[in-house]
């Protein structure tokens, strides 16, 4: 953070009028694959918002991983490797500074970055020597990742921006218990830091304040991270923390759709979408979003917007706390292979109890549906059939518009192994074999779009 001499030298004095409102934005690592992608979505976020921004940022893409890799080198002995691997990220880096920066401001940048470099290598020489890699030490050399990036990003935008930008570590604010790998944010720590410190005051007078996601620290100051969907939790806690009017998570494409483009051509944007309708896609296979990532913003009223940096004018898709009560379905999603499996009791399901995707119980047992790809079938549990695709069609009121999704299928003689209404207020699911899934997920979208054209049915008030 800067100081008050400092901020009064750019220029940005206490009379400055505030401005319209605070936007926190969130880059994630897969749309910061390289200087272009980074340049992308910086223009994205400038097209939306140049000033009075949070922009909180992911680690580079794949660099999480890479980071991985180089504590298992570590933690095996491996110090020439783990270190020219460091040395490899701190090159891919740099040239990316180079890339998108003028030639004026190369050298500071180096020599941040360099001295980033040099503190994870000091970390991994003593996970070297020690032989051991704790969730502690882990965790604090995978935190090099989003500072790496958040160098980068914020070094970027000062080229870019006439307005002050802002490197702050968001470890001071985001206070985290120590379940190191999954910590989790205490509410009450972080929002009683954040109301306290400088970020809203720089935040109202205009500033572009650049952070980490992904991370946190214990109130004893040790590094910790969030775990998957780390960033995008943190987005939404800060989000929170700060009173913003709105969160904007970018993506590489322009929001939610009805379906994967990629598999059905005909997919279309869904501007609206409730946040419990949003967990539901993402639980049912749908790689939108962590289902709890946004819940600190949900939580207290802020909206959440999904936006493509490639076509950053289009308004995307709206998450929000509850929308208007109409029944209809919304978009598709699917797990696959799924396997099929009956268990003679609940308790032989303990070992499961976080995969499994969907379960019918009765006295005399339970058949469940889990991820083919799981290693072994507890013992008195036994695998039905060849493996097999849960489809899982989201919106509200299923029970309303459930029949011509099955008659769908049925006039197109597609087989169908089970379907499922009930066991989530926003899903109807279907179980279809392998070989006709891809024939299914057209039928069902295009039922779901010839019902969306119908007058919708409204069940409930706004």
């Amino acid at each position: 953070m800067i100081s008050s001499s400092e901020w009064n030298e750019r220029r940005w004095s206490e009379k400055a009028v505030a401005c319209s409102g605070i936007r926190v934005h969130k880059l994630g690592g897969s749309v910061l694959t390289d200087a272009a992608g980074i340049q992308q979505a910086l223009q994205a976020v400038i097209t939306v918002q140049a000033e009075s921004a949070l922009i909180v940022v992911s680690a580079c893409s794949g660099v999480t991983d890479t980071l991985q890799g180089i504590a298992h080198r570590a933690a095996a002995g491996d110090a020439e490797g783990a270190q020219q691997a460091l040395e490899e990220l701190l090159a891919r880096h740099t040239e990316y500074a180079h890339q998108l920066l003028p030639t004026s401001a190369w050298e500071e940048a180096e020599r941040a970055l360099q001295n980033l470099a040099a503190q994870a290598i000091q970390l991994c020489r003593g996970i070297v020597y020690l032989r051991e890699l704790t969730p502690r030490t882990q965790d604090a050399l995978l935190a090099f990742g989003e500072l790496f990036a958040s160098q980068l990003i914020a070094d970027a935008l000062r080229s870019l921006l006439s307005v002050p930008v802002l490197l702050a570590d968001a470890r001071r604010w985001v206070v985290t218990d120590a379940t190191f790998g999954h910590a989790r944010p205490q509410w009450e720590a972080v929002q009683q830091r954040v109301q306290t410190s400088e970020l809203l005051r720089q935040l109202r007078h205009g500033a572009v304040v650049v952070t980490q996601g992904f991370i946190g620290a214990t109130s004893e100051g040790v590094t910790t991270t969030l775990g998957r969907g780390g960033s995008d939790f943190s987005a939404a806690l800060l989000a929170a923390a700060v009173g913003a009017d709105e969160l904007v998570i970018w993506k590489n494409v322009p929001g939610i759709f009805t379906a994967d483009p990629r598999i059905v051509s005909e997919a279309q944007l869904v501007p609206v979408i409730s946040a419990a309708e949003m967990r539901e896609l993402a639980l049912s296979g749908a790689k939108v979003l962590h289902p709890d990532a946004i819940e600190p913003a949900v939580a207290h009223g802020i909206g959440v917007r999904i936006r493509g940096v490639i076509q950053p004018e289009v308004d995307g898709t709206r998450i929000v706390a509850q929308r208007r009560s109409v029944a209809e379905p919304l978009a598709l999603a699917w797990c696959m292979p799924c396997r099929v499996c009956r268990c003679p009791s609940v308790e032989a399901l303990q070992q499961w109890q976080s995969s499994v995707f969907l379960g019918t119980f009765s006295r005399g047992g339970a058949f469940i549906v889990v991820p083919d790809s799981l290693d072994s079938i507890p013992e008195g549990c036994q695998a039905w059939g060849e493996p097999r695709v849960l489809l899982s069609v989201i919106g509200s009121a299923p029970e309303r518009w459930a029949l011509p999704m099955v008659e769908r299928l049925l006039r197109a003689y597609l087989p169908c192994s089970g379907m499922w209404l009930g066991d989530s207020p926003y899903a109807l699911r279907f179980l279809v074999p392998q070989e006709v899934w891809h024939a299914a997920v057209q039928e069902l979208h295009a039922e779901l779009l010839r019902y969306r054209d119908r007058q919708p049915v409204v069940w409930g008030a706004e």
